[in-house]
């Protein structure tokens, strides 16, 4: 998994942010090939911590767009783009350093002429972060 994050503290307990979270993983396609397809949310989110010191523990979310898409594949056929969304919480243990647990959403679709195909993407991630400011 990948997570990208830029944005401000518009408070010492609020984060307002734009967030890219992305599962990586492989499949055997229906050709019986081998791809690696990234499912990904681009969202607008928030995180609260519930102190204004550490240690305190916080709560995040946010709301925006999924897409699903074959990158590494030539030529790349065109992404899944449709509703996204993360929710999740984690510990801040030391100024900068926190572990995080987030449950990412995502519904992407494409349409090619009269058929349409979509995916349920549910990706769970647990990570140990660094923050720079």
């Amino acid at each position: 998994m990948s997570d990208f994050k830029i944005g401000f503290g518009a408070s010492e307990q609020l984060e307002i942010y734009y967030a890219s979270k992305v599962s990586w993983f492989g499949i055997t396609n229906a050709l019986n090939n081998k791809v690696t397809i990234s499912s990904g949310v681009g969202t607008f989110g928030l995180t609260y911590n519930l102190r204004p010191i550490v240690p305190t523990f916080y709560v995040s979310g946010g709301l925006g767009f999924s897409t699903w898409s074959l990158p590494f594949e030539d030529p790349a056929p065109d992404s899944w783009l449709g509703f996204g969304m993360f929710v999740g919480g984690g510990y801040e243990f030391s100024r900068h350093y926190s572990v995080s647990l987030d449950i990412l959403y995502g519904n992407p679709s494409d349409s090619e002429g009269s058929l349409t195909v979509s995916a349920s993407v549910t990706s769970v991630k647990l990570t140990i972060n660094a923050l720079a400011y």
